[in-house]
């Protein structure tokens, strides 16, 4: 961003939000970010006439977007009202790999190991009514790989309610309030984790500490493996 006048713009605010389809992973020190909104801020106290600064953010893309993944940027100071530009990038899906089904493993002697799951809330604590996606990763701790690993997303308790599913590696196959399914995983390879991360976005409906409660079954763990999500909500 260019500050074309000649006199300094003081207080200059940079704001980068970007589209469900995106996942921001770094950006130029010194921002503040706002996950659950897709935002980050960068704050600059001045500005001289005619300068100008770069700010760069890197983002992974989710999920395929023929219309186009927008990432857009906000600027403002205390002398000038917001000026916005924008860009977009078109998401093509990934060719799919030809499926190989791998042999069972032999009841006498399953593989050592099994599958775990990573789940945490992106903004935590959130206040009563706000909203939070919580980011699930699932990972093979074998040394072979998994077949049809399937991940179910619920709701313990009143005191959330899940609010939109934003991306997954895999489509939903169900949802409700409370409870998403998501559609297997055909394969995990040996010591991999899901390649996307699975997000689901809940909101605050009771103060308190809520639970989401995450499982994930496969041919290799059908009796499945369990953990939880700690979502804080504070009142208004």
């Amino acid at each position: 961003m260019k500050n074309g006048g000649s006199a300094p713009a003081t207080n200059v605010v940079l704001a980068i939000t970007w589209g469900i389809n995106l996942e921001l992973r770094e950006a130029t020190s010194g921002h503040e970010d706002q996950i659950a909104q897709l935002t980050t801020n960068w704050r600059i106290s001045q500005l001289a006439g005619g300068e100008s600064v770069t700010r760069q953010l890197n983002c992974i893309c989710l999920n395929p977007d023929e219309q186009g993944a927008v990432v857009r940027a906000t600027v403002r100071s205390e002398q000038t009202a917001a000026v916005t530009d924008q860009v977009r990038t078109v998401i093509t899906a990934a060719p799919a790999a030809p499926y190989r089904a791998s042999p069972a493993p032999p009841s006498a002697s399953p593989a050592a190991g099994t599958l775990s799951i990573s789940a945490v809330a992106l903004s935590n604590p959130i206040r009563l009514n706000e909203t939070t996606a919580v980011v699930i990763n699932v990972a093979n701790n074998r040394q072979v790989s998994d077949q049809d690993v399937v991940i179910s997303v619920q709701v313990a308790g009143d005191g959330l309610t899940i609010a939109r599913v934003p991306g997954s590696p895999t489509p939903v196959v169900g949802s409700s309030a409370t409870a998403v399914d998501f559609a297997p995983l055909r394969e995990l390879a040996a010591g991999a984790q899901s390649p996307t991360p699975y997000r689901v976005e809940v909101r605050g409906l009771k103060p308190g500490r809520q639970q989401l409660r995450i499982t994930a079954t496969s041919v290799r763990s059908p009796t499945g493996v369990t953990a939880n999500a700690e979502v804080i909500v504070n009142p208004p």
